[in-house]
């Protein structure tokens, strides 16, 4: 039987076996870039409207840009079924692999610029595309692209899992700035002392 047929089919099949309205997704079309995102933004999807498996990639492939739906034409013409599972896998396959050195070159390099809220999503979202890597190891990595002061501290505590090492940094951020501002409210208060300066000595006759 001709692949592609066999295919098509099978994408009939899954139109075929709706039970009830699929709400339209606002969200972007994959566009190449970040296939892991798209991914789990997809199943949150899929997950809120109760999507059956044989759907998923029906549905999907509808978020393909053109030039990347010819991808999909590609994988339907090399496989004779294509899951919700597979299309998963081959599509991370396809755009993601080959950056996986990259991406972890990218975290080991990264350093926190401004808040440790920003810090974490940038932080997660190249954890996320590296694979294979203990979590040791990256809470080691993680706690060595904080800024110093809250990289010491963290470090002193100890964390056992990228969770808590995450909760510690948001901790010493939000201690290291409310003692900064305390210290600026006292200035505006006028409680904080100014230093003395030295008084001129009074010579006598």
């Amino acid at each position: 039987m001709n692949k592609r047929n066999v295919n098509h089919d099978f994408i009939g099949s899954n139109v075929g076996s709706k039970t009830h309205h699929i709400p339209k997704i606002d969200m972007r079309k994959f566009d190449g870039k970040d296939p892991t995102t798209w991914i789990l933004h997809m199943e949150q999807f899929f997950d809120l409207n109760n999507v059956q498996n044989t759907q998923k990639v029906c549905i999907a492939t509808l978020y393909l840009e053109p030039n990347h739906f010819v991808w999909y034409q590609w994988l339907c013409s090399h496989k004779q079924i294509i899951t919700w599972a597979i299309f998963m896998e081959e599509l991370t396959a396809h755009y993601e692999d080959t950056k996986s050195n990259t991406f972890f070159s990218q975290l080991i390099s990264l350093k926190q610029k401004g808040s440790i809220m920003e810090h974490i999503e940038e932080f997660q979202k190249l954890n996320i595309r590296v694979k294979n890597i203990p979590e040791e190891h990256m809470i080691d990595v993680f706690i060595g692209t904080l800024k110093d002061n809250i990289q010491y501290d963290v470090r002193l505590l100890e964390p056992n899992s990228l969770e808590k090492a995450f909760r510690l940094a948001r901790k010493m951020e939000s201690k290291i700035m409310a003692t900064r501002k305390h210290t600026t409210h006292n200035y505006k208060d006028g409680s904080v002392v100014a230093p003395s300066l030295p008084q001129p000595i009074r010579l006598t006759p």
